[in-house]
């Protein structure tokens, strides 16, 4: 649900430089989390992305934004409601899109402050983040 609340928003912001985007909710215990390591976000162009034991192993991406963000797995469980956990998603995400680390390619040409305003915008309209 999460998912689909971002996409529908984001589905109206416009950038030169990314047309798509991936992300991956990875839910671990704050000690798990202190032992991995987060991996980097990373952009394609124009690539061709092979998975040999996917239903479709190749697949052609185009101006992608893929990102992974952590969790807190104790914060989620303890949620007394579906709308907890789901501003929960909204801070841990937030927190990520507003310390990330752009790719090197989108440093200078996309608009991460527009970017981030969007995002914002979108879980506040929801409720899942209070205005600022």
């Amino acid at each position: 649900m999460f998912e689909h609340l971002l996409a529908a928003g984001l589905y109206g912001f416009h950038s030169d430089m990314v047309e798509d985007w991936s992300m991956s909710m990875i839910c671990v215990s704050q000690e798990m989390r202190e032992d991995m390591k987060p991996t980097r976000v990373k952009y394609y162009a124009d690539r061709i992305l092979t998975n040999s034991v996917s239903v479709t192993p190749k697949v052609h991406v185009f101006k992608l934004l893929d990102m992974n963000f952590f969790v807190d797995y104790d914060k989620c469980a303890n949620a007394q409601t579906e709308e907890e956990c789901l501003r929960v998603l909204a801070q841990e995400f937030m927190h990520l899109i507003e310390t990330m680390t752009y790719p090197v390619v989108l440093r200078k040409t996309f608009d991460r402050k527009a970017f981030e305003q969007c995002v914002r915008d979108i879980l506040t309209e929801h409720g899942l983040l209070d205005a600022q």
